[in-house]
């Protein structure tokens, strides 16, 4: 059965607005002052985690400015989104990395696909991809996206703002 032309677009669109609303749920625990990285992370792929750990996680914890926190959280929802249609999260033995680490100028976050299919390059194209590498890269610094042969790298330099009050990475 074939959806009515925008229903695909509303569900997209609520997919977006939960994203925010988790986002939004993570700066409630300091007051909106910062937010956790780790926790930030854990909220947005929870719901395309499955009974098999598929996501490896590696990073210290961070706390990051507040103003980082929409961005990010759009820019992970989107990778997840199309890992689960296209990427690694679409194939039985797809597995996404996410690391973080301090660099000299910042904070580099990479996202890498591995065991999918080698992405398509219009969905390179597509507007999930467009809004990461066009929009919100500018919110947080630079962002580099990468067709890879067995799924999408995302590498994310995060220099637009570091960590309030001295904090470390």
């Amino acid at each position: 059965m074939v959806a009515p032309q925008g229903v695909g677009d509303l569900a997209i669109f609520r997919e977006r607005l939960q994203a925010l609303a988790k986002a939004n749920d993570v700066l409630l625990h300091d007051d909106w002052n910062s937010f956790n990285l780790i926790e930030l992370v854990s909220q947005i792929i929870a719901p395309y985690r499955d009974p098999h750990e598929r996501f490896e996680l590696t990073g210290s914890d961070i706390d990051l400015q507040p103003r980082l926190n929409v961005p990010l959280a759009l820019i992970l929802h989107e990778l997840c989104t199309n890992a689960a249609k296209y990427g690694a999260l679409s194939s039985e033995d797809g597995v996404v990395r996410v690391a973080w680490r301090r660099v000299h100028d910042g904070l580099e976050i990479v996202w890498e696909e591995i065991g999918g299919p080698t992405p398509d390059p219009a969905m390179v194209q597509g507007f999930g991809m467009r809004l990461i590498s066009r929009i919100l890269a500018v919110e947080i610094g630079s962002v580099e996206l990468e067709p890879l042969r067995d799924g999408m790298r995302c590498r994310m330099l995060l220099t637009a703002a570091l960590p309030r009050d001295g904090a470390e990475y």
